[in-house]
């Protein structure tokens, strides 16, 4: 069962407040796309929850398209309730996104600059042609966009020397907006900070991440899609998922 609303989010910050009810219990799956048909695999968040009677989720949205579709839906089988409705929308309203409590950042202004640029690309990875370099307009910043990258299974890298950073589109695709933005956080992490280590360049990623707004299980589900059971993926998780549950709100 699939239930849609369309929503004029008007490139605005926003958080949307979804309120189901569920009278035989439900594993609902929402998600909120981009709706202009010609922007593909833009999803600017994705969530399952086992929702019991009534059940209120709000997706936090520093960023989002001109407007939105949200789709809920449910997991259970229909059969067992028969002909009567699994799921209901009780309630969806959009807020402003100001009126979230948010962390000051204090960044530098090529940071700044950075992220400013990573979320436009972040935005448009979904429809964007591999085999191109995404820059800012002032030419800094190069992303560059394959189809797929060579000698690793990770979705993003970058030079160490140059700051460039390449990108795997097949990977980047099955990703929300979110998702990337924390990946070129943490790639950028690596450059500016001038660290190899996976771990401080996550908790730089998720302390920026966290702090524009975006929710915490985006930035856990980013690191987790690319990570394995090796015992420094582990210790990875096991670290971002620390931070994540004692990042003040």
């Amino acid at each position: 069962m699939v239930k849609e609303l369309l929503f004029n989010t008007q490139d605005k910050p926003l958080q949307l407040v979804v309120t189901v009810k569920a009278p035989y219990g439900a594993m609902v799956r929402f998600s909120g796309i981009n709706a202009d048909p010609g922007k593909i695999n833009s999803a600017y968040f994705t969530l399952q929850k086992h929702i019991k009677d009534l059940g209120t989720v709000t997706f936090p949205m520093p960023f989002t398209p001109a407007q939105l579709l949200l789709t809920v839906e449910a997991n259970t089988p229909l059969e067992i309730v028969e002909s009567k409705p699994l799921i209901q929308i009780i309630e969806a309203n959009i807020f402003e996104l100001s009126a979230l409590k948010k962390e000051k950042l204090y960044l530098s202004q090529m940071t700044k600059d950075f992220i400013r640029h990573a979320v436009e690309f972040a935005e448009e990875a979904g429809f964007s042609q591999p085999g191109m370099t995404y820059s800012n307009d002032k030419g800094e910043f190069p992303i560059l966009y394959f189809q797929n990258l060579q000698g690793t299974t990770t979705p993003a890298r970058i030079h160490k020397r140059t700051g460039e950073i390449q990108i795997s589109a097949a990977k980047f695709r099955k990703m929300t907006v979110p998702m990337r933005i924390f990946i070129l956080l943490h790639e950028w992490a690596h450059w500016y900070k001038r660290s190899g280590n996976e771990i401080e360049c996550d908790l730089f990623a998720a302390r920026i991440f966290l702090g524009l707004g975006f929710p915490r299980y985006e930035a856990m589900s980013a690191v987790t899609e690319v990570l394995t059971d090796h015992p420094d993926h582990v210790e990875r998780a096991v670290k971002l998922r620390e931070f994540i549950r004692e990042y003040r709100d």
